[in-house]
């Protein structure tokens, strides 16, 4: 019987181990998208503020808070 309380220890650890890697990795993977959606909308912010100065030749446009200057 101490042999299968040994093992259901290790299984159980093991099982513990597996369990943190997983979370580890799905909270990795939500910081990683929310650092590419960060970005992506910056770049759209910029490139959208550059299109509306050239059209209508302005000086300075503000954009979600930031201004952006020809």
């Amino acid at each position: 019987m101490k042999q299968v309380k040994g093992f259901l220890l290790i299984e159980a650890a093991i099982s513990l181990i597996i369990l943190l890697l997983c979370l580890n990795l799905f909270v990795y993977c939500l910081t990683e998208t929310r650092k590419i959606e960060a970005n992506s909308q910056i770049k759209s912010d910029r490139a959208y503020a550059h299109y509306i100065l050239r059209k209508y030749h302005l000086h300075k446009i503000k954009v979600h808070g930031i201004e952006y200057e020809d």
